[in-house]
């Protein structure tokens, strides 16, 4: 389902779902893609989404490499995933130019808060807590934590989301 819900803070003729798909999506049941949802994958890219994977208001996914995000994540308003940054870099030395692209894996039951993001090569374990705001610039493996801050840390353990 894409573009369901009415929340009150985004105002549909305003806020579009947005689906740009050059490249691979796989989704393994059902999935939801709220109000002013974005999801955009690159050519060459593979997307895989577990079930019941709810993308709220204004969301985005952004997948130009891979990107897996198992069953039962939850992805609060506004929180971004993307494995790219878009940009080129330069080696000052040899002048070669490139471009980083990492795989992103979010695990099931993960909940990812409002504004949160997550950055390429990033992978967090099954049933964690990403807190509003937060960014994640590096793996996590541990379970049923609880990361916030920017970066992330870890702040709480053997916690998981009640839905």
């Amino acid at each position: 389902m894409v573009g369901f819900g009415n929340v009150g803070l985004y105002i549909k003729r305003f806020s579009p779902a947005v689906l740009e798909i050059n490249g691979k999506v796989m989704v393994d049941g059902r999935a939801n893609f709220g109000q002013g949802a974005k999801l955009c994958v690159g050519k060459g890219a593979t997307l895989y989404i577990g079930d019941n994977v709810v993308n709220t208001a204004e969301a985005r996914i952004v997948c130009f490499c891979k990107m897996n995000i198992g069953e039962n994540a939850l992805l609060g308003w506004e929180a971004t995933i993307m494995d790219t940054d878009f940009h080129h870099t330069e080696n000052v030395n040899t002048g070669e130019l490139s471009i980083e692209k990492k795989e992103v894996t979010v695990g099931k039951g993960v909940w990812i808060g409002q504004r949160a993001t997550v950055l390429k090569g990033c992978r967090i374990a099954n049933n964690c807590i990403v807190g509003a705001c937060a960014v994640v610039t590096k793996s996590f493996t541990q379970e049923n934590t609880f990361l916030a801050g920017n970066p992330a840390v870890v702040k709480k353990i053997d916690i998981k989301i009640h839905r």
